[in-house]
């Protein structure tokens, strides 16, 4: 149930960033609306998060954390707000995924 609920930290984690893109690109109240919104967002993340601590070291599972907000941040942002994904963030991309499962591995 751990890595359950840490993947879904992951994709909390990446509609915070989303919301936070969005906060940026708002004035006046309603930035402060989307604000509100990311940090009860964030707040939702960081509890699975907390929740997949209790059996997942918490090396690797911060790690997967933020390599579940990491890429799926970059996908997202291409998805809706065309960014370019360039063969070099793509490199590093794979470079992020290979030390999770290295840390994984290890633990």
């Amino acid at each position: 149930m751990s890595w359950f609920y840490l993947v879904i930290a992951g994709f909390f984690e990446i509609l915070s960033i989303f919301v936070m893109k969005k906060t940026s690109m708002k004035k006046g109240i309603s930035s402060v609306i989307w604000f509100l919104c990311m940090m009860g967002i964030f707040g939702i993340s960081l509890g699975f998060l907390s929740l997949a601590m209790r059996e997942i070291e918490i090396s690797v599972a911060y790690a997967v954390w933020t390599g579940i907000g990491t890429i799926g941040g970059v996908f997202m942002a291409s998805l809706f707000f065309k960014e370019n994904i360039t063969y070099l963030k793509s490199f590093c991309l794979f470079v992020i995924i290979a030390s999770v499962i290295g840390l994984k591995l290890l633990s």
